[in-house]
């Protein structure tokens, strides 16, 4: 099929196709036309996380498509010969690159019921037509792609009007499930969360 897909696995990478070059972005960030780099789900700490050999899903099942520029998103999910999810990702129509939004867009996009034994809720797909900070980092146009465990109406019930909205969002993740020189922004990236990034490797 003709799309472009991005992965995140729980035993296994799945190798991206060879006419499709990883980007030298965040994992979590491919720009435009460039397919981001596959990186291991966060399913145990980081030391039993360690990608293994390579393990061909033997069916993929797909999740409701939605429509993105002049084509398609949607969710998908690797099965196993015993009909068990071994990886989750999303995958864009060639011609989704095409005809993008000039402004910021983002929707949810639903994963197929497989993913639930993953862990994960739901796919955010975020289109960043200018980029966002850091500066000289993410300031270039690129997608942003968000695999949940919580709920799209969890993250609605994010909101700065919570008493304890800061004290939420100051708390930091276990310096063992930090990549090495990863950083949090100075600020709040999206209208819930705060995110991290990677000064050292530009967009």
């Amino acid at each position: 099929m003709n799309a472009i897909r991005t992965c995140l696995a729980t035993s296994a990478l799945l190798v991206l196709p060879a006419m499709m070059q990883p980007s030298q972005a965040h994992p979590a960030h491919a720009a435009p036309g460039m397919a981001a780099a596959p990186v291991a789900a966060q399913l145990a700490p980081p030391a039993a996380a360690q990608p293994v050999a390579f393990v061909a899903p033997a069916r993929i099942v797909e999740g409701p498509r939605q429509a993105l520029g002049r084509g398609q998103a949607f969710t998908w999910v690797g099965l196993d010969a015993a009909g068990m999810p071994i990886s989750l990702g999303i995958g864009l129509t060639q011609a989704a690159l095409a005809g993008l939004p000039d402004e910021m867009v983002g929707f949810n996009l639903a994963l197929p019921a497989q993913a639930r034994a993953l862990g994960y809720d739901h796919v955010g797909l975020d289109w960043a037509p200018r980029g966002h900070e850091p500066p000289g980092v993410y300031d270039r146009p690129h997608f942003d792609i968000h695999f949940y465990r919580v709920s799209a109406a969890a993250l609605e019930r994010i909101v700065p009007e919570d008493p304890d909205y800061e004290a939420k969002l100051a708390r930091e993740p276990s310096a063992d499930l930090v990549p090495p020189g990863f950083v949090g922004c100075t600020a709040v990236c999206h209208a819930w969360a705060r995110t991290g990034s990677l000064p050292t490797r530009p967009s």
